[in-house]
């Protein structure tokens, strides 16, 4: 698997920050690459604080320390504290009205390759933390999000939710690698929603089980795409039944067999399906922001929010790029 370069993992020193620092330290340990930790002062939190000092100094040769220093001074003790001097990268420390903003304009340099944060900090709403919510949305880069409540432990399932679009399978290739690397398993994962899911709106072999004919479809679906990827060797291979298999990489260094497994399940809703199976079956959701083209791409990107949000598991979180749908032989 390839070594991680940077991974990114804003902070405002609450316990989901800290989750997400031993999750960090997790991965640099597994994928190799050192940590950055930032933190956003906003603005009029900035001035607020700076004013509270304007005026003498207690000491010509001590003078009172300003916002930034005393919040480096933090950031460097939490790098020193949680993480191995090989993996300790930079401290960031911005100032910006829009919290989110910053730590997205820092994952986009190309430096990053992760960005690991915590689900709620210290300023928590009814639904997520608002800078987490908005980083998912627009980071160019993958987003891992951890609760606070849920400490590292192995990860060896990983759990692949899709809507049966290219879209959502766009997380294969970051799922492959990461099995490859963490020695796992992927379980690709589809909701037939109780008024119907877009497989079942295919034609179908008459009398053929509803089920099984989604899964043989997203099967030919998944071997499509993969056939239409130009920058993977791999081979799809698949047991009769339909429900398990595996993918042969092919690299450099040899050949690997991934397994991989298809299951498909009734559920009032993606997010209650996807979270519901997750709490007992799998380490990690692997999930993109997009679904289909069209408005259900928004519904896609919902339903990331949600899954997210009231997963008990951790969630990397990749953005989906824009791209033809493969076609799927009958």
């Amino acid at each position: 698997m390839r070594k991680l370069n940077r991974i990114l993992v804003p902070t405002d020193f609450s316990e989901g920050s800290h989750a997400a620092y031993q999750y960090a330290r997790k991965v640099t340990d597994l994928c190799g690459g050192q940590v950055n930790l930032i933190h956003v002062i906003p603005t009029m939190e900035y001035f607020s604080e700076s004013l509270k000092d304007v005026g003498y100094p207690k000491s010509i040769d001590q003078p009172t320390p300003t916002p930034e220093d005393e919040i480096k001074a933090w950031l460097e003790k939490d790098m020193l504290e949680y993480f191995d001097q090989e993996h300790q990268g930079d401290i960031v420390l911005k100032t910006g009205r829009k919290s989110y903003q910053e730590v997205i304009d820092e994952a986009g340099q190309e430096v990053y390759d992760l960005v690991v944060m915590g689900k709620n900090g210290y300023h928590q709403s009814t639904t997520m933390g608002n800078v987490t919510e908005k980083v998912i949305r627009h980071s160019p880069k993958p987003v891992l999000t951890i609760n606070k409540d849920s400490p590292p432990r192995e990860i060896k399932r990983l759990l692949v939710p899709t809507d049966y679009s290219n879209y959502s399978l766009q997380a294969l290739h970051p799922a492959t690698m990461l099995a490859s690397g963490l020695g796992g398993e992927i379980i690709l994962y589809h909701v037939m929603k109780l008024y119907g899911s877009p497989a079942e709106n295919e034609s179908m072999i008459p009398d053929q089980d509803v089920e099984d004919a989604v899964r043989m479809k997203l099967i030919n679906r998944v071997d499509s795409y993969l056939q239409a990827r130009s920058d993977w060797d791999k081979e799809l291979a698949w047991d009769r039944s339909g429900r398990t298999g595996h993918i042969l990489i092919k690299d450099k260094e040899g050949e690997e067999t991934i397994p991989f497994t298809i299951v498909i399940q009734r559920a009032v809703g993606a997010h209650h399906g996807i979270t519901d199976y997750a709490s007992d079956h799998a380490d990690l959701i692997i999930i993109n922001t997009h679904g289909q083209s069209g408005f259900s791409r928004i519904f896609m990107g919902s339903t990331t929010e949600k899954v997210t949000y009231q997963a008990n598991k951790p969630v990397l979180s990749i953005r989906a790029v824009e791209e033809k749908e493969a076609v799927v032989d009958e």
